[in-house]
């Protein structure tokens, strides 16, 4: 009996120990100057209790802020630790005032080196956006495209050129540029919510466009709204890892 109890308390604080691993990799600020933000992450039924799915929202040195979110393949501790230097890669070297492509040059260096024994590969946006302006300034990695959403409910997805990270060391990024306006709501999310399965059937981002363009929230609460129509149409837990985040310009 003693040696089951162990086994129980052990196991529980390795779960405390990944659950703090999970939120090193999904924590937000509780605000920034000059834009509203939501973000909601849901785990798989089928996944290890950590996975690959991050995102993250810091602000630089000139006042701009910068956003990511971003998938290593793989699950687990190995997906967890790789997903939580991606993330600390991105902030450093663009707290040194690297553009987002040479951010992803250098991200993906790093994928490159990692020791893992199998292919490793990593998507990801990351954008800097100037709340001032609007000025996007962003650069995405093999990563679903980005979708904008304006005050008539139109939506549209922002062009990427860019591919995944970590495929070989002679990888090239690209810059894309954006106003992100007063109306608009910038929607990210990982592969987790395209990809949700009733049966044989995907999600699909046909039916993500028509879901973001009908929701009418504000934008903390947007990510959620995305997950309810996710989990309505899978009618269950998901089978993958999936995250959403949102952010728009403040009016104050």
């Amino acid at each position: 009996v003693m040696g089951v109890s162990r086994d129980i308390t052990q196991r529980k604080q390795a779960e405390g120990q990944l659950n703090e691993f999970q939120q090193a990799l999904l924590a937000l600020p509780s605000s920034l100057r000059g834009i509203e933000f939501g973000d909601v992450y849901r785990s798989s039924a089928e996944a290890a209790l950590v996975g690959g799915d991050f995102y993250d929202m810091f602000q630089l040195h000139d006042g701009s802020i910068g956003i990511v979110i971003g998938d290593v393949s793989g699950k687990g501790i190995p997906a967890a630790t790789l997903a939580l230097q991606v993330k600390s890669t991105i902030r450093a070297y663009s707290l040194q005032g690297d553009d987002p492509a040479t951010v992803m040059s250098k991200v993906s260096q790093v994928i490159e080196s990692s020791p893992d024994t199998g292919p490793v590969f990593a998507t990801a946006f990351f954008g800097i956006l100037d709340p001032r302006s609007g000025q996007l300034t962003y650069c995405s990695a093999g990563h679903p495209e980005a979708i904008i959403r304006d005050s008539a409910s139109k939506v549209f997805t922002l062009h990427t050129r860019s591919l995944l990270m970590g495929l070989s060391a002679d990888l090239t990024f690209s810059n894309e540029e954006f106003v992100l306006e007063q109306s608009h709501t910038l929607v990210l999310y990982t592969d987790g919510i395209t990809e949700a399965r009733k049966q044989d059937e995907l999600f699909g981002s046909e039916r993500l466009l028509a879901l973001v363009a009908s929701i009418e929230t504000n934008t903390r609460c947007f990510p959620q709204e995305i997950l309810s129509g996710v989990s309505a149409f899978t009618d269950g837990p998901p089978s993958d890892d999936l995250a959403v985040l949102t952010v728009s310009l403040s009016d104050a």
